[in-house]
């Protein structure tokens, strides 16, 4: 299988790459507070994967290789998500169609 191996302050995570993990890596800004934040989401499961929680400073070394393997890091936690069902703008529209003509204003 394809993987990321992540190198972050001497760690290194390999996080999967497949069609049922969503795998995202995100460096961001947060009050003045760089963070580093690895998780992968199984779609089917619903499980969340966290491979990495940190928080970063100016002048740190993030490598990031692709790379073949049949192993994968184990997660620093595992964390069972909802399932968020996201409606289409045809839907949102015909329920406040709907919801206008019961109380009479279309």
């Amino acid at each position: 299988m394809i993987a990321f191996k992540l190198t972050f302050k001497n760690d290194s995570f390999v996080l999967p790459i497949s069609q049922q993990e969503n795998t995202t890596i995100h460096v961001y800004d947060n009050g003045g507070v760089g963070l580093l934040y690895a998780t992968s989401l199984n779609e089917d499961s619903l499980k969340q994967d966290v491979w990495l929680d940190s928080t970063v400073d100016i002048g740190d070394v993030l490598e990031l290789e692709i790379m073949e393997t049949n192993e994968v890091s184990k997660p620093l936690e595992t964390v069972t998500v909802e399932k968020i069902i996201k409606k289409s703008k045809r839907e949102v529209f015909l329920e406040l169609e709907q919801d206008l003509k019961q109380r009479g204003l279309l």
